[in-house]
C-alpha cells in the first residue's frame, strides 16, 4: 500500500478478509487500519443462493451492488429487487436492519460504506421472528 499526506492507494486483492461463511467473504477496504479515521469501506461477497441474515448496525450505512442478483429485505419483511448498480441505504439501528439474499446462480458483490464506530462491534445481529 502507498501512503500519501492526504490518500492511500491500495489493492482489493491485499486487503484483509475480515469474515468468512459458507455464505460468503466479507474484505475491508478502509477503516482505521488503513487511515481512514472515519470510515469504513468494504466488499461483501454473497455466494449463489445464499442469505447474509437480517442484521443492522449502530451506525448508518450505503451499499452498492457492483455485481450479481437478489432481493433486499427491509426490517418489516418487505423485498426488493435489486441488481448491479442498485444502491440501498440503510439508518442507524433496527429501523435499518437489512436481509440479502443471492437468488442467483454466481455470486452477488455488495461495496458498502458507514462511518467508523467508536464501538468495534458495532454489528448487531436482529432475531428473526
Amino acid at each position: 500500500m502507498s501512503e500519501g499526506k492526504r490518500f492511500v492507494v491500495g489493492n482489493v486483492g491485499a486487503s484483509k478478509v475480515y469474515a468468512s461463511s459458507d455464505e460468503g467473504v466479507e474484505k475491508i477496504l478502509a477503516d482505521r487500519s488503513t487511515g481512514t479515521q472515519n470510515l469504513v469501506v468494504g466488499i461483501y461477497v454473497c455466494n449463489a443462493h445464499s442469505t447474509l441474515e437480517m442484521h443492522y448496525h449502530k451506525v448508518e450505512e450505503f451499499i452498492y451492488i457492483l455485481y450479481g442478483t437478489g432481493v433486499v429485505r427491509d426490517p418489516n419483511g418487505r423485498e426488493y429487487k435489486i441488481g448491479p448498480e442498485s444502491t440501498i441505504y440503510c439508518a442507524a439501528g433496527s429501523d435499518g436492519a437489512h436481509e440479502f439474499e443471492n437468488t442467483g446462480d454466481v455470486p452477488m458483490a455488495l461495496l458498502f460504506a458507514h462511518p467508523a464506530p467508536e464501538d468495534p462491534e458495532m454489528i448487531s445481529l436482529r432475531k428473526k421472528k
